[in-house]
C-alpha cells in the first residue's frame, strides 16, 4: 500500500479522536461552540488561505485553534506555525494555538515534540503556536480552564467523575477494539494507551478478540442504599461467545492521601467480626471524639488499645476499604476487584489487581497500627468514621 495513503489514513484517525474530544468537551458544557476546518484570509488576497482545524470557544469565552499531527517535523510544524501566525494576525481574539498529537505517538515522534513544546515554554524560538502536546493533556487542559474558579473540593468532585467518564469512552470506543483486534499502525484509536493498559492489567492478550465492550458507571447502589467501591463495570463479550465481568474503583488525585472509606463504628465491627468489648468500646469513643488527639484528651487507653489490637484486622480492612470485599452488596457487581489510579501532576496512569494494591497499602503506615488515617467528615462527627489512605 502507498506510504502517503498510509500516513493520511494515520493523519486523518488523529484527527477523528480529536474531534471525539472537542465533541466530549462541548456535549459537558466545557466548550460553547466548535467550528471545524477554520479557513481564513487578508481581505485583499484569498480570503481561505490559512487553516487550522478546529477553532473553540470555551465557557470563559476564551478562542483556541487546535490541529492535530502525528508527525512534527520541520517541513510540517513550519506549515503550521505560518497558519498559526495569520489566523492570529486575523483574529485578534484567539488566545492559543494548540498542536496536539495522538497519545499512542512513536517515542521518537514523542521525543521531537516534546523537544519543540520545551523550545516554546523557554523562548528559545519565535513561535505562533503557544504548545505542543499529546490529546491527553489537552483533555487536561481544557478541563482545568473550566474547573479554575471553582474551590478545590468541588475541583477534586468534577476530575474525579471527568476521569471516571472519559475512562468509559475510551473502554467503549469501537476504533480502540479494532486496533486491539486487528493491530491496525494506522489507527491511532482514542487515548489508546489507557484502553491497552487496562486490558493487559485484567490479564488479556492479543489474541482475546473482542466482540463487544459495555464499560458503564451505572452502579446499582447497595443494599444500605450507600455506594459501592465498584466505579466501572466492565463488560466484556469475546469472540468465541464467552463473556467477562470486571470491576474496577477509580483514584484519581493530586493528594498523597485522599478519603476512601466512610461508615459507622458499628459497620466495622459487624465486617470485621470484632468480639473484643473493649476494642468496640475504643472504636466507639473514637467515633464520638472524632480524632486521635481528641480521643487522648478523653482516654489515652483507648488509643493503647487500639494501637495494640486493630492490626490484627488490617488485611480483611484494607480489603473492605479498598474493594469492599467482605462487605454488603453483590460481588461481581459491588466489589472492586482493581484498583485504577492517576496522579495528575505526573498523568501516570496505573491498573493494580485489588491483592496487589492490598499487599502494598499494608506497607503504609497509618494511624493506630493500621495503614490508614482515622477521621470524620465534614458534618458527620460522632456519626461516622472517614478512612483516607495513600495513593500507590
Amino acid at each position: 500500500m502507498n506510504e502517503n495513503f498510509l500516513k493520511s489514513k494515520h493523519g486523518n484517525s488523529a484527527k477523528e479522536k480529536l474531534k471525539i474530544l472537542i465533541a466530549y468537551y462541548q456535549n459537558k458544557g466545557y466548550i460553547k461552540e466548535c467550528q471545524y476546518g477554520l479557513k481564513v484570509g487578508y481581505s485583499d488576497f484569498n480570503k481561505k488561505q490559512f487553516y487550522f482545524q478546529f477553532f473553540i470557544i470555551l465557557n470563559n469565552n476564551e478562542k483556541w485553534i487546535i490541529q492535530s499531527t502525528t508527525s512534527i517535523r520541520n517541513d510540517r510544524i513550519n506549515v503550521h506555525q505560518w497558519n498559526a501566525f495569520h489566523i492570529k494576525n486575523i483574529i485578534k481574539c484567539i488566545s492559543k494555538a494548540i498542536i496536539t498529537f495522538p497519545d499512542n505517538i512513536e517515542d521518537k515522534e514523542r521525543e521531537i515534540a516534546s523537544k519543540y513544546n520545551k523550545e516554546i515554554i523557554d523562548k528559545k524560538i519565535f513561535s505562533s503556536i503557544d504548545c505542543v502536546i499529546s490529546l491527553d493533556e489537552l483533555s487536561h487542559m481544557i478541563e482545568k480552564k473550566y474547573l479554575e474558579n471553582m474551590v478545590v473540593g468541588k475541583q477534586k468532585a468534577y476530575q474525579g467523575n471527568n476521569f471516571e467518564e472519559i475512562l468509559v469512552e475510551i473502554l467503549n470506543n469501537i476504533r480502540n477494539i479494532e486496533k486491539w483486534n486487528n493491530n491496525l499502525e494506522t489507527e491511532t484509536g482514542f487515548n489508546y494507551p489507557y484502553f491497552n493498559k487496562t486490558l493487559r492489567s485484567i490479564g488479556l492478550e492479543s489474541s482475546d478478540k473482542i466482540s463487544s465492550i459495555n464499560a458503564t458507571r451505572k452502579i446499582p447502589l447497595l443494599p444500605s442504599r450507600g455506594k459501592p467501591k465498584t466505579d466501572i463495570l466492565l463488560n466484556i463479550n469475546f469472540r468465541d461467545g464467552h463473556l467477562k465481568t470486571y470491576t474496577f474503583s477509580c483514584k484519581r488525585t493530586s493528594n498523597k492521601w485522599v478519603s476512601v472509606h466512610q461508615y459507622d463504628i458499628s459497620s466495622f465491627v459487624d465486617v470485621l467480626k470484632i468480639k473484643d468489648p473493649k476494642l468496640i468500646e475504643s472504636l466507639e469513643q473514637f467515633q464520638e471524639a472524632g480524632g486521635k488527639k481528641a480521643l487522648k484528651a478523653i482516654n489515652d487507653k483507648y488509643v493503647d488499645y487500639l494501637e495494640n489490637n486493630l492490626p490484627q484486622y488490617n488485611k480483611k480492612l484494607a480489603y473492605w476499604v479498598l474493594g469492599g470485599i467482605y462487605g454488603e452488596g453483590t460481588p461481581d457487581i459491588h466489589w472492586a476487584k482493581y484498583i485504577i489510579t492517576y496522579k495528575n501532576e505526573t498523568c501516570e496512569f496505573k491498573v493494580h489487581k485489588l491483592e496487589k494494591y492490598v499487599d502494598g497499602i499494608l506497607k503504609v503506615k497509618g494511624q493506630f497500627g493500621t495503614p490508614f488515617t482515622w477521621t470524620y467528615a465534614s458534618g458527620c462527627k460522632g456519626k461516622s468514621v472517614q478512612l483516607k489512605s495513600k495513593i500507590l
